[in-house]
């Protein structure tokens, strides 16, 4: 599964690697091998920088797993005090 994770300019990208490594690192489910991957897709000038999470799962937890990240994403990204734009608040 991939996460398309987009950080306001200006964010520090180092926190935003760290948070989601942790993320990767608490979360079991993810298979070991393909590794689980954080990595950088664009950067822009006035946009910030767009970072993947990608992480494998075998197929009867994808949308368990899925939703649990999506909701960790925000929680983690947030405590961080990192911007995520154009995200909804999950309570």
């Amino acid at each position: 599964m991939e996460f398309n994770i987009r950080i306001s300019a200006g964010e520090s990208l180092d926190t935003a690697f760290k948070v989601f490594h942790e993320i990767i690192d608490e979360e079991k489910r993810f298979l070991h091998s393909p590794a689980p991957q954080v990595s950088v897709q664009s950067l822009g000038e006035n946009q910030g920088a767009n970072i993947t999470l990608r992480g494998w799962v075998i197929s009867k937890a994808y949308a368990s797993v899925y939703e649990d990240i999506s909701k960790k994403i925000v929680e983690k990204a947030e405590a961080a005090g990192l911007k995520i734009p154009d995200v909804p608040k999950i309570h």
